[in-house]
């Protein structure tokens, strides 16, 4: 039977790490493999209470938010525990597939499977975030067509973020050295062919209450410190 293990690296997202882990897990994912990169606000208390129940094994690194590299280390480890395949998810992402996860996988030759990443938006009375809060966060922004520039169009006001067409997320097949990109939106010695599957589909819950830019904004600082401008220019 194909192993599928999760790993996720994620930091401050206590409203909504658990709903995002129990819907991984859901989709036959058989462990998750989460690290915490230094959380304030709770994350953690989430964690310990779900490791209790549910196959989650969670450790925690207050370094440098270099999340490319921490979440290929995770991969390294879920291939060293017999996985299959990897899904690399972040904590705001619930991954769906109406024809079943394992199906899928066990359907393909591929080394990597490319996936569709939809942006969800929150209503504008939501100031505080919390796990109900994703009940409303049921709309999407129509999407532009591609540009050849996203910085400057968000910039110059004409577009947001949630309007800018996302490079699809990636599920890759376990091999010696498989890593993935920034954001998982790339796969790095991927073990055979990459393929696209429209099955499997990422639905973002990014800014899930008007709070959350006060926090985003207060981690800009770190972000332009440990990251390339030009990958994390959305933040």
């Amino acid at each position: 039977m194909t192993r599928v293990f999760g790993v996720m690296v994620v930091r401050d997202a206590a409203d909504v790490v658990g709903p995002v882990l129990l819907n991984t897990l859901a989709l036959g994912v058989e462990r998750v493999i989460v690290l915490d990169n230094g959380s304030t606000d709770g994350t953690t208390r989430v964690l310990r209470r779900l490791a209790r129940r549910h196959p989650i094994q969670w450790s925690t690194d207050a370094g440098p938010f270099d999340q490319a590299q921490l979440t290929s280390g995770l991969i390294a480890d879920a291939v060293a525990a017999g996985a299959d395949w990897v899904l690399p998810v972040d904590a705001d992402e619930f991954w769906w597939c109406g024809r079943g996860l394992l199906s899928v996988l066990d359907n393909t030759d591929a080394g990597a499977l490319y996936c569709p990443f939809l942006q969800f938006v929150q209503r504008w009375d939501v100031e505080q975030p919390s796990p109900r809060g994703l009940l409303t966060m049921s709309r999407r922004a129509v999407e532009r067509e591609p540009d050849i520039d996203p910085p400057a169009v968000v910039e110059r006001g004409e577009a947001s973020v949630v309007e800018i067409r996302q490079p699809r997320k990636v599920i890759v097949r376990a091999g010696p050295g498989v890593a993935v990109g920034v954001g998982a939106h790339e796969a790095v010695s991927a073990a055979g062919p990459l393929a696209p599957a429209d099955d499997i589909v990422v639905l973002h819950a990014p800014l899930r209450a008007r709070a959350t830019l006060t926090a985003r904004a207060s981690r800009g600082p770190r972000s332009g410190q440990t990251r390339d401008p030009l990958e994390s220019w959305h933040a």
